[in-house]
């Protein structure tokens, strides 16, 4: 039964509450793109952190595909990462983790991969927003962005990232294009 969630969008939606579904096809990474990038990004032993997990779609997938991977989601709204856990409870997934936090909170040198569906777009969108518990506005947009630019280029060398419907101008030039695949937004880098 649990592999029936992740064959389509819509079955694996169908985990959460309808306000949260309707925000699936703006907000949550597609199955076939987690499961696209998380090939890329998962090794045994390895740790791989979701920027902005929201209700943990990419995490949770990811993790049911590679479980030899350990996967983390970071989230701002406590109520999303509640959404994140218990999906992950109902799923019985042991290798997933999600921090109720800012990226600010985190040492992105701890994992090995990276993840990024620009969760920082809704500051520029305020109107298509997940809602209204966090502030949003132009200069969080630029703030976070210049915080997830230089945290990356302080990344070790042989970092893996992946980035969907993210602008290159976001990603230090010490990241090199590896891959790019089907989706001409889903961009594969590698740090030299």
């Amino acid at each position: 039964m649990i592999n029936t969630y992740f064959d389509h969008d819509i079955h694996f939606d169908y985990l959460y509450p309808d306000h949260i579904q309707q925000l699936s096809s703006v907000h949550w990474t597609p199955i076939d793109v987690a499961r696209k990038a998380s090939e890329f990004l998962s090794c045994p032993g390895h740790k791989v952190m979701d920027i902005g997990c929201g209700v943990g779609k990419f995490c949770l997938t990811s993790a049911f595909f590679h479980p030899d991977t350990r996967f983390y989601g970071i989230d701002q709204r406590p109520s999303l990462i509640k959404h994140a856990n218990d999906t992950k409870k109902r799923l019985h997934l042991s290798n997933v983790d999600f921090i109720s936090g800012n990226i600010t909170d985190i040492d992105f040198r701890e994992y090995r991969s990276l993840y990024f569906f620009n969760s920082f777009y809704e500051n520029l969108n305020t109107l298509a927003g997940i809602d209204s518990t966090v502030n949003r506005n132009c200069d969080l947009y630029r703030f976070y962005t210049q915080l997830l630019y230089r945290k990356l280029d302080e990344q070790p060398s042989g970092c893996r990232l992946v980035t969907y419907y993210t602008k290159p101008a976001q990603i230090p030039p010490s990241f090199k294009i590896a891959e790019e695949f089907y989706h001409p937004e889903l961009k594969m880098y590698k740090k030299d």
